[in-house]
């Protein structure tokens, strides 16, 4: 290491700088060299560090004895001895917390020991990289996002395993990011970025290609494997298109080209651009599935539209829960008391085992005879209905009460 060097590395500023283990100094990385091994070249100063990202790394100037022991390999007390006896250029003592304390300059310490200590701040940026971007959210409905919100709600309806892969991608690409904005080079983030998700540098391209140009929200639903693209929507000024999915979205049903001629008879002194019905309509079309069901069949058919409920029978126990229904045969019956009435079938089911724990046949109608008030005995001895005329006629069950020789089966 060279005179030059040391004196870079040792006091950017020229004047002795006031550091301590406590407060650290946050400097840039190196640019690379033949000997990028080491930390040599132009170290920054506060003022050149990037606030907009948290996670920049801290490089101290200085380290302990015990820091530079661990780095070296060599004991504590040697470490301590090298600094009595002036091995290491630009040792000093400070008062840290009112103890004096040997601060040892990184820049001093062998070639293998700076080569360590660059390799754990960058695997500590790696760690920090990897968590550096959360996912980003559906945004809200502004008045210019109408092409993230339609990309978000089919990314939302892409199926649980699209999603998974998406946020996969999104998860190496935003590493990749991270790394290329704390100043490492593009071949240390890649391979860095390559190692800790275990991919292929041509997915990582992949990746980096289906999202170019476009803004970070919309890195997501790109990344999805439904995503097919397209052409960008035709220009709309949103408040006619809000004034058109009003218009259209009612339980009058207002056909489309009917509520497109109202907005285009506004649009002028409105000073709305609109483009062909089909742009307009393709979009609607794109809108939720359920604000559509609500606003043209109301709240009512939204709820039929939802999926049944399914319950867990195997949460019941035994006998726990029973289930009863009934139905009304679809037959008449002659029951031993001479009458003719249809029965009424209950049953009893258990909810666990669903199997059928009873059933009863109560008889719950009247028998079929001619009410008095409604039925009358003609002139030709024939009963009629006294409103139409119509002939009553006797079933055979009827014939079979009343006359004991009568087969139904048969005559």
């Amino acid at each position: 290491m060279t005179a030059q060097n040391y004196k870079k590395m040792a006091d950017p500023s020229g004047a002795t700088p006031a550091t301590t283990v406590g407060q650290l100094q946050n400097v840039a990385y190196p640019p690379e060299t033949r000997m990028d091994k080491g930390i040599q070249g132009n170290v920054s100063n506060n003022k050149q560090i990037n606030l907009a990202d948290p996670t920049r790394p801290n490089i101290p100037l200085f380290v302990t004895p015990g820091k530079a022991a661990e780095l070296t390999g060599w004991g504590v007390t040697t470490v301590k001895r090298h600094c009595r006896e002036g091995k290491f250029k630009g040792v000093q003592k400070m008062l840290i917390d009112g103890n004096e304390s040997w601060q040892i300059p990184i820049a001093s310490l062998p070639q293998h020991a700076q080569a360590k200590y660059v390799a754990e701040v960058k695997a500590a940026a790696v760690a920090r990289a990897a968590e550096i971007a959360p996912l980003p959210q559906a945004p809200a409905p502004v008045a210019d996002s109408v092409r993230t919100r339609m990309m978000f709600d089919a990314y939302q309806r892409s199926g649980k395993v699209n999603k998974e892969r998406a946020e996969a991608a999104h998860a190496v690409l935003t590493m990749f990011e991270a790394l290329k904005r704390q100043g490492y080079s593009i071949g240390e983030a890649e391979k860095a970025t390559l190692a800790k998700h275990n991919v292929s540098r041509a997915t990582l391209y992949r990746h980096i290609r289906a999202t170019k140009g476009y803004p970070v929200c919309e890195w997501l639903p790109r990344l999805s494997p439904k995503f097919k693209g397209g052409r960008p929507l035709d220009e709309c000024s949103e408040e006619a298109y809000a004034y058109i999915l009003g218009e259209y979205l009612n339980t009058s049903k207002t056909p489309f080209t009917v509520v497109m001629v109202h907005a285009r008879a506004l649009a002028p002194s409105k000073g709305w651009v609109l483009p062909n019905n089909s742009s307009i309509w393709n979009r609607i079309k794109k809108e939720p599935q359920w604000m559509l069901i609500a606003g043209r069949e109301g709240p009512k058919a939204l709820e039929q539209s939802q999926p049944p409920v399914k319950r867990d029978h195997t949460t019941i126990g035994v006998n726990e829960v029973w289930f009863s229904d009934g139905h009304k045969v679809d037959l008449f019956c002659l029951w031993p008391d001479g009458t003719i009435a249809r029965p009424f079938v209950i049953a009893w089911t258990d909810a666990r085992s669903r199997a059928v724990l009873g059933f009863t046949r109560p008889r719950l109608t009247a028998p079929q005879t001619p009410p008095e008030d409604e039925w009358v005995t003609a002139e030709d001895g024939e009963v009629r209905n006294q409103t139409t005329g119509q002939k009553y006629i006797k079933s055979r069950l009827e014939k079979a009460a009343e006359n004991p020789d009568y087969d139904p089966y048969t005559d």
